[in-house]
C-alpha cells in the first residue's frame, strides 16, 4: 500500500510540475487582449443606382481605427463589387471624368485612419454621394456598434424613393 501511494504522489507532483512548466510557456506575456483586432460592418438596407454600399472598419482594444473598407455590392450578387466593375467604372468616366470612383473610396478611408474622426473627414470634390454614404454609415456604425463592442452588421434603412 506504501508503494502504491508513493507512485500516486510522484504522478501527482509529476504532473503540477509539467503544467507549471507549460503556462510559463504560453504566449501570453500579459498584455491581455491588446493585440486583439475587431472587424465591424455597416450597410445601407436598400440598393442606390443597383448597388448596396457598405463599410467595414477594424479597430484594435484601444479603439483605433486600424483598417477602412469602403465599397458598394451588387444588389443582386454580393459577391461582385462596383470597384472590381469595369463596365461601371467606363460609364462612370463617361459621366464624370475627374473623378474616379475608386479614388474617392480610397480618399475617404485614408481620410478617417488619419483622422480617427468622421467629423473630421471632408467630402471629396466630385463624390459628394459617395461621401455622404461614408459618413453617415461610420457615423452610425461607431455609435451603434463600434462603442458597444456589437459585432452583429449594422442594416442601416436608407429609404430609396423610386
Amino acid at each position: 500500500m506504501e508503494v502504491a501511494m508513493k507512485k500516486t504522489i510522484c504522478l501527482l507532483l509529476a504532473g503540477v510540475m509539467t503544467a507549471s512548466m507549460l503556462a510559463g510557456c504560453s504566449n501570453n506575456n500579459g498584455s491581455g487582449d491588446k493585440d486583439v483586432s475587431t472587424t465591424y460592418r455597416a450597410e445601407y438596407k436598400n440598393a442606390v443606382h443597383d448597388y448596396i454600399p457598405f463599410v467595414e472598419i477594424t479597430v484594435d482594444a484601444d479603439k483605433k481605427i486600424t483598417a477602412v473598407n469602403y465599397d458598394w455590392m451588387q444588389a443582386d450578387d454580393h459577391s461582385k463589387l462596383k470597384s472590381q466593375d469595369e463596365e461601371y467604372k467606363a460609364t462612370w468616366e463617361k459621366v464624370n471624368p475627374d473623378m474616379n470612383q475608386n479614388i474617392a473610396r480610397e480618399t475617404l478611408a485614408e481620410r478617417l485612419m488619419d483622422s480617427q474622426d468622421i467629423g473630421k473627414v471632408d467630402t471629396v470634390a466630385g463624390a459628394s454621394m459617395a461621401s455622404a454614404e461614408f459618413k453617415d454609415m461610420v457615423e452610425k456604425l461607431m455609435k451603434d456598434r463600434v462603442s458597444k463592442g456589437n459585432k452583429k452588421t449594422l442594416v442601416i434603412d436608407n429609404k430609396v424613393e423610386s
